[in-house]
């Protein structure tokens, strides 16, 4: 996520110019943000699966988004350890992006879904 947005500020505090794709930008942190095990449910449909679906994963970084954010999400995050919920999952064209890596084999609609959204992008319908 942090390769597509627009900039990220390192610990130097210089902005290194990322690939430019997402309208984000980051800052290196010095220690972990947001670090643990993540409840995720989708709470819009997404390259990933339909709206209502669940999933688990985790997040570990030493980096945070910068300054407001329009963009829309799919995620609802709730982590273990903190208790802290937030939106999350950044959707911009056929873009999904996120902190948090998903434990795929916990719900393989995921996969499914995935397969299916890049069928679907070159014009294949996905078989059964």
């Amino acid at each position: 996520m942090i390769y597509l947005g627009n900039a990220l500020t390192g610990l130097d505090k210089r902005s290194y110019t990322m690939a430019g794709l997402l309208p984000l930008e980051f800052e290196m942190t010095p220690r972990l943000v947001q670090f643990g095990y993540v409840d995720v449910e989708f709470i819009e449909d997404c390259l990933l699966g339909e709206r209502g679906t669940k999933v688990r994963g985790h997040s570990f970084h030493c980096s945070r988004m910068c300054g407001g954010n329009a963009m829309p999400t799919a995620y609802r995050l709730k982590y273990s350890l903190s208790g802290q919920e937030q939106l999350e999952g950044y959707q911009y064209g056929n873009v999904l992006a996120s902190y948090v890596h998903l434990h795929f084999r916990a719900n393989p609609v995921l996969a499914r879904s995935l397969v299916a959204a890049a069928l679907q992008s070159k014009g294949v319908e996905a078989q059964a």
